[in-house]
């Protein structure tokens, strides 16, 4: 539901979508308390407070992401070690000692044991960025560039500090996360031939650019492993389920959410869930194929609609997705007014022409060819409406619900980055 650990599990937690709760990022480099808005509020109980009313024993343990621990509301057991001595997945082995203890404990209650952990590492994405500053981009790299990517055009320049990624650069880094990624299934195994007779979910919190330069106007945010555009390759993840029980395998090739995963669990658990959840049983049967899948971080927005992909973002910098102002320029820079609003002024595309970008990511999964953004009927116009009916419908943010003061907090901007 995002490209940040802390908010796509928020809302895998909770089954909500993450400015509906309101949830933020906890701010970095700030004096005083957080925001109000960087914790899970009392009204989003976790699965694990859910289950916990129906008997369950529940556990939560988090590899290499200590600070993800106050996520575990209301778990019986969260275990979330300091990082030790910081060396690529270091976590992983210990962490898994004691997800095996967890399961393995005699105690008769039904269990749910969530594993949270990272193939991403910042050590290395440090040492690329130092590797790579070292050895500026000459002006026929940023030429060739800009070639291949026009998107880049008017933001390739001095004032971007590193080159993007060259493809010996992305090869390496594509052997770095395949390493990790093959590292954290082994250590993974030995668990998952225990909990065989359990249901058993594997899947991402949010994906990554790996060298590919397509689909942003932002090459700063284009760097090697990094999540921070709403992206088709930094959202969609593969998601498997295994029944304890023998079927027949099958694929569906329709998108889901990380948050249909506490109605879905709910469901195996025999357990009623919290009221108005989004989020659908991924075992009730074939998705719908025009289902409308969303995301958002920042002052970005982003809606999945059959092979459409938009993004909305209006270059408000600093502000939380929470944020009302969000959803009054969404208003405003609609291809044609919301249906029952005051069409006067019109709400002209051109005055926001890098606001919007539109892609076919089943045929262009890469981004590389944006559609053109044509106002009246049309993919764009489609696209776009159903984003404004997510985001002012299941991900509105509660704002009639929260005090004067927590509605002036999260209009903020500028100073504490995307919080």
């Amino acid at each position: 539901q995002s490209v940040t650990p802390w908010l796509s599990l928020g809302s895998a937690l909770t089954g909500r979508y993450v400015a509906s709760m309101p949830l933020c990022s906890p701010p970095k480099g700030i004096d005083g308390p957080s925001p109000f808005c960087a914790q899970l509020p009392d009204g989003a109980p976790t699965i694990g407070e859910v289950l916990q009313l129906y008997g369950y024993r529940t556990g939560l343990v988090i590899v290499d992401h200590p600070d993800l621990a106050p996520l575990g509301k209301g778990f019986d057991t969260v275990v979330a070690p300091a990082d030790a001595d910081r060396q690529p997945w270091s976590g992983w082995y210990p962490a898994m000692q004691q997800a095996k203890a967890f399961w393995a404990n005699p105690d008769p209650r039904p269990k749910l044991l969530v594993i949270v952990g990272r193939i991403n590492d910042e050590d290395y994405q440090i040492r690329e960025r130092h590797r790579s500053e070292a050895r500026p981009a000459s002006d026929g790299e940023i030429a060739d560039q800009q070639r291949q990517n026009p998107l880049l055009t008017t933001r390739v320049g001095t004032h971007v500090p590193w080159p993007l990624p060259s493809p010996e650069v992305a090869g390496d880094g594509r052997r770095f996360f395949g390493a990790g990624a093959q590292y954290i299934g082994e250590q993974l195994a030995p668990l998952f031939r225990e909990t065989s007779s359990a249901w058993t979910f594997l899947g991402g919190l949010h994906g990554a650019s790996l060298g590919e330069l397509q689909g942003s106007h932002t090459p700063e945010q284009l760097k090697m492993g990094t999540a921070e555009v709403l992206l088709d390759r930094t959202l969609r993840t593969t998601l498997w389920v295994r029944s304890p029980t023998p079927r027949a395998p099958s694929t569906v090739d329709e998108p889901v959410e990380v948050l249909d995963l506490i109605p879905t669990l709910a469901k195996l658990a025999h357990a009623v869930p919290p009221a108005n959840l989004p989020g659908q049983d991924l075992l009730a049967g074939a998705a719908s194929p025009d289902r409308p899948v969303y995301a958002e971080y920042g002052d970005m927005l982003a809606l999945r609609q059959g092979p459409h992909f938009v993004v909305f973002r209006p270059q408000l910098h600093g502000v939380t997705s929470a944020s009302p102002a969000l959803t009054e320029a969404l208003d405003r820079a609609l291809p044609h007014p919301a249906q029952g609003r005051d069409p006067a002024p019109p709400n002209r595309l051109d005055e926001y022409p890098d606001w919007w970008m539109l892609h076919d990511v089943r045929a262009d999964p890469m981004q590389a060819h944006p559609l053109p953004l044509v106002e009246g009927a049309g993919p764009f116009a489609t696209a776009a409406d159903a984003l404004f009916v997510h985001r002012t419908g299941p991900a509105a943010p509660p704002v009639s619900t929260l005090s004067f003061e927590q509605v002036q907090a999260l209009r903020q901007t500028g100073a504490l980055h995307y919080w």
